[in-house]
């Protein structure tokens, strides 16, 4: 009721709704028809890429005339090539239609800027009418270059946070991609810097107020090109091992992510994923490799994850 000119979104998992394991088909449905009445925009994704599992949803948010943002999980590595996901692109316009903005999900923060402009290149090359998005992590610092690599290369839309807030794992600062997109003639529509400043300035002084809630392990990491772990996920990654008495070994337990991510397939690290390969490599490094998998390892071997 506030802001009756403002967009609300909602990043949906899929079959995972909110949560971290697949709900019943009509539970789903119910969800969104009810979650839909308040929520604009819906970015829907599924951390296998398993287009079926997102299809509940889509129907359910086309049907009640809202924007839907179907997203295909970026990663890196030999099985995660251009071909692939222009291929997982097709499979989402065949099921949504093409009046959609499909978004590219950078979880992780993975990649170099040259690698995200030759994937916004190659969808743009089979898809010319498309609308890409690309939300990313700045986990390691570099998704300022990310953002404008895509954006040169034809993605129109693009995740930014506050500069008060873009200062951890998160989505980089508004105000620097701004400035350095400027010097290539492009401009941030509908975005008046003065108000944008003057926010910052208010938020500067809330931000003290949240600080007992906030993740209190900063500073990028470049290392997460091996460990893939989710930007959301990270903060939460160290304060659990704090509280478990491991955070000398988290060092340990990302390398140990790498493999374990490996050796599964090499897919998505993001929710629920990220939890499983999470779990999977604390047990690991506590009880030995793979001698105590969690029913959700299980459950996804099993194909019950898609």
């Amino acid at each position: 009721q506030a802001m009756p000119n403002t967009l609300l979104q909602c990043v949906c998992r899929g079959a995972s709704l909110f949560g971290y394991r697949h709900y019943p088909e009509n539970v789903i449905r119910l969800v969104v028809r009810e979650f839909a009445k308040l929520v604009d925009v819906w970015r829907v994704y599924d951390f296998l890429n398993h287009v079926p599992n997102m299809i509940p949803v889509f129907e359910e948010v086309q049907r009640a005339g809202r924007l839907l943002m179907p997203s295909i999980c970026f990663s890196t590595g030999k099985e995660h090539t251009d071909d692939y996901y222009v291929d997982k692109v097709e499979e989402i316009l065949d099921a949504t239609g093409p009046e959609v903005i499909v978004s590219i999900k950078n979880f992780a923060g993975l990649g170099t800027p040259k690698r995200l402009a030759q994937l916004v290149e190659a969808i743009i090359a089979a898809f010319p009418d498309i609308i890409l998005h690309y939300h990313g992590c700045n986990t390691d610092g570099n998704d300022i270059g990310r953002m404008t690599a895509a954006v040169l290369a034809g993605a129109k839309l693009v995740d930014v946070a506050d500069h008060g807030y873009g200062a951890v794992y998160g989505q980089a600062p508004a105000l620097t991609l701004i400035q350095n997109l400027r010097d290539y003639g492009k401009r941030a529509i509908g975005i008046k810097i003065q108000a944008l400043l003057k926010s910052s300035d208010i938020l500067r002084q809330e931000r003290k107020i949240y600080e007992p809630f906030e993740i209190h392990f900063r500073g990028h990491d470049p290392t997460v090109s091996h460990y893939k772990l989710t930007g959301g996920a990270v903060g939460s990654a160290y304060e659990q091992a704090d509280r478990l008495g491991l955070l000398d070994r988290v060092p340990e337990v990302f390398r140990e992510m790498g493999d374990v991510q490996v050796e599964l397939g090499n897919w998505w690290s993001v929710t629920p994923g990220s939890q499983i390969l999470w779990t999977t490599s604390v047990n690991n490094i506590l009880h030995g490799r793979y001698e105590s998998p969690s029913l959700d390892l299980k459950n996804l071997i099993l194909g019950r994850y898609g």
